[in-house]
């Protein structure tokens, strides 16, 4: 992941696979109707982390999720597991 956004930084071009635009566009949202609900975020940093020109943010992932209710997991699964992996892991580990 960093890699891509040294090249893309480098090149001012979108990451690939830009988690937080999929998870606006499943839910209609547009960079423009989660500004205006404010919650901490600049808008030049929404729009770059839509455009994916700039990573999400742990900050940020946190206050997606607080905002618009978009699981951290799904934005920086680096920094936290998916709950159903996390389950599986967790049963997967107990003895029997």
């Amino acid at each position: 992941m960093m890699i891509d956004f040294i090249v893309a930084k480098a090149y001012n071009m979108p990451m690939k696979n830009n988690a937080l635009r999929k998870a606006f566009e499943r839910r209609g949202l547009t960079p423009k109707d989660v500004a205006k609900r404010g919650g901490g975020l600049k808008y030049v940093t929404l729009y770059q982390q839509y455009s994916g020109l700039r990573p999400v943010g742990p900050r940020s992932a946190i206050l997606y999720e607080q905002m618009l209710g978009i699981p951290k997991s799904e934005l920086r699964p680096d920094l936290w597991p998916p709950e159903k992996e996390f389950k599986e892991d967790c049963h997967a580990s107990q003895p029997v």
